[in-house]
């Protein structure tokens, strides 16, 4: 108990810190993160690792065009939500399919390449292009991501917490036995209480505010349900062991993944 409450007090101020501090700390953040949970991605669908390597140089990739983004407001005075709305979504996967594709040519001749292309396509999908997303967020307004997170972490505890008093109802026994349909929605509301509260810093309209916070917590909720049905059946208790006494740095990001391009998508067009 004690190691996880020390790893959790570090994990806040590290999170926290790097998203206030600047946009560079932020991005080194996020890549770390996106990094990381690549790798348990991979270990959990490939257990001898015979893959991890190929995850990591698809990583590099991603991380390059998220540092360029970066660099290019800096240099231009652009933002990452102008400069995503400019260039069509269906263009950007195709340039990030072009840089994999000699990735998997030079280092899949033979063989593994169908199980390389399935890692790659979860993670680009459930890791890599949420990270890319959460940038965008943090380029509106580090306000935003600390408002996020204060919303997904008030969630998970008064989702815990109303489940433990009041839970019976199962929400998905084969997934994840202990979440129940009473401790959801509690967490949910108070999501969204959270969310109301913290319109007020962010000088945001209580209706938006509630938007925000049912999108937030809902997507919060569905990213924790795919990551414990991966890990389920991978025959795993948790993604890793990165933060001792909480698990690996999916099992800590997923509810933030799943969330990332929802909430984009919300704050830019509603």
């Amino acid at each position: 108990m004690k190691t996880r409450a020390i790893t959790g007090a570090v994990f806040v101020i590290v999170v926290l810190g790097a998203t206030w501090l600047s946009e560079w700390s932020y991005l080194t953040l996020i890549l770390a993160v996106q990094a990381v949970c690549l790798v348990e991605l991979s270990r959990m669908l490939n257990p001898d690792n015979k893959y991890a390597l190929s995850v990591i140089t698809l990583s590099q990739v991603l991380a390059l065009f998220a540092s360029a983004v970066i660099a290019l407001q800096k240099i231009n005075g652009l933002s990452a939500v102008s400069s995503i709305s400019k260039t069509p979504l269906l263009v950007l996967c195709s340039l990030i399919i072009c840089c994999m594709l000699p990735v998997f040519i030079l280092m899949f001749r033979n063989e593994g390449f169908i199980d390389a292309i399935k890692v790659h396509a979860i993670g680009l999908l459930l890791i890599s292009f949420p990270c890319y997303f959460l940038l965008m967020i943090r380029d509106m307004g580090p306000e935003l991501i600390v408002s996020i997170l204060a919303i997904i972490w008030t969630h998970d505890t008064f989702a815990y917490l109303t489940g433990k008093m009041i839970g019976k109802t199962k929400l998905a026994p084969s997934i994840s036995p202990g979440k129940t349909w009473e401790g959801t929605s509690g967490g949910v509301l108070f999501g969204i209480a959270a969310a109301i509260g913290l319109s007020f810093w962010l000088n945001m309209p209580i209706t938006k505010a509630i938007g925000l916070g049912l999108v937030c917590t809902i997507f919060a909720n569905l990213g924790d349900l795919l990551e414990s049905k991966i890990k389920r059946e991978s025959g795993v208790k948790d993604s890793g062991s990165f933060m001792p006494g909480h698990g690996g740095m999916f099992d800590r990001f997923d509810a933030l993944l799943g969330a990332a391009i929802p909430v984009t998508l919300y704050l830019m067009y509603f």
